[in-house]
């Protein structure tokens, strides 16, 4: 996240550069006036026609005023940060543009050109002095996050399509800038890796996600932690690793409900030829259940009952246990 400081010494490039003109054109008209180009010619070419007079004055003039922009190199040198670096090269650049058309325009109006010409020039310089700026502020506020980008729906987005050595070496680009130290370079580097719904290569899907994991974990840039985390979570899974171990999960997540509803299915069956076994003990405590229910006095002989079964099947079988059960026992199976 870069400081107030550093916004404000960035938006200080383009401040210039929309109030230059309060400085460069009352310089041009002053040289223009002062007639430098005349007397240089009459010094070095007595002989020259006025026209080249006129055109190295014009030049002369523009050249002259130009050098206000150089107030912008201490910007564009700023030492402390490449944020404040970037846009006063930016700021320079536009300040180069705008000289180069006054020097286009005042040549050729110097040599003869029609006021049509001269017209068309300003106004051309009229319009770069009115979008420059506003240009570069405006890109200030988009990656300092001030202003959000308008939201675009699925059907306006448009893919951009690269063949894949362009693809790899745009992912060779990220993933250098992305181990690069310089903040705004790896904000930089995690903002075009929006334009890759996935990553087919898997060296370098590998090595991406690497760093940033690094990034989401370990930087100190609160800004990075959070992109980094939002680029990992959107292509994890997207990648054809990824997706061949979500496919393996799938498939052994939807073999677990199978195998549960079998397990279930083989844990009931007992119990449900437990209870058909015997039906005529189940509805032996039913009717119990209803008499006890009816009869209070019936429920204590019940109960006593209850109490008392135990004994009387271990009587019961001793009973049968005897030689003549046996023998009768053993004549039957005989028998049949």
């Amino acid at each position: 996240m870069q400081g107030p400081t550093e916004e404000k010494r960035a938006k200080a490039a383009y401040n210039w550069l929309q109030l230059s003109p309060l400085l460069t054109v009352p310089t041009l008209f002053f040289i223009a006036a002062s007639g430098f180009g005349y007397t240089a010619v009459e010094a070095i070419c007595p002989t020259c026609s006025l026209e080249i007079a006129e055109a190295l004055t014009a030049v002369t003039a523009v050249l002259g005023s130009a050098l206000w922009h150089l107030f912008l190199l201490q910007y564009a040198n700023y030492k402390g940060s490449e944020f404040v670096r970037k846009h006063g090269r930016q700021a320079l650049g536009y300040a180069g543009v705008r000289t180069t058309v006054a020097l286009i325009g005042a040549f050729f109006a110097a040599i003869g050109g029609t006021e049509v010409f001269s017209c068309l020039t300003v106004i051309v310089l009229i319009v770069l002095w009115a979008t420059q700026s506003r240009i570069g502020l405006k890109q200030i506020k988009m990656e300092l996050g001030l202003e959000e980008t308008p939201p675009t729906s699925v059907d306006q987005k448009e893919e951009t399509m690269y063949t894949p050595e362009q693809a790899r070496e745009i992912l060779r680009q990220i993933l250098e800038d992305l181990q690069s130290g310089d903040d705004v370079t790896a904000l930089l580097a995690i903002e075009k890796l929006a334009v890759f719904d996935r990553i087919d290569d898997d060296i370098f899907e590998k090595a991406i996600l690497k760093e940033l994991e690094i990034r989401a974990g370990e930087d100190d840039n609160a800004d990075i932690r959070m992109d980094a985390r939002i680029a990992l979570d959107r292509l994890r899974g997207a990648g054809p690793l990824h997706q061949r171990d979500r496919h393996r999960h799938a498939n052994s997540a939807a073999r677990r409900p199978i195998a549960k509803r079998d397990c279930r299915a083989d844990s009931s069956e007992p119990a449900k030829r437990g209870r058909n076994r015997n039906p005529a003990s189940h509805r032996f405590h039913e009717n119990a259940a209803v008499q006890q229910r009816s009869d209070p006095q019936s429920a204590g002989k019940t109960q006593f009952a209850r109490q008392r079964a135990p004994e009387a099947r271990v009587e019961a079988l001793a009973a049968l246990d005897t030689t003549a059960n046996r023998t009768v026992a053993d004549r039957s199976s005989a028998t049949g």
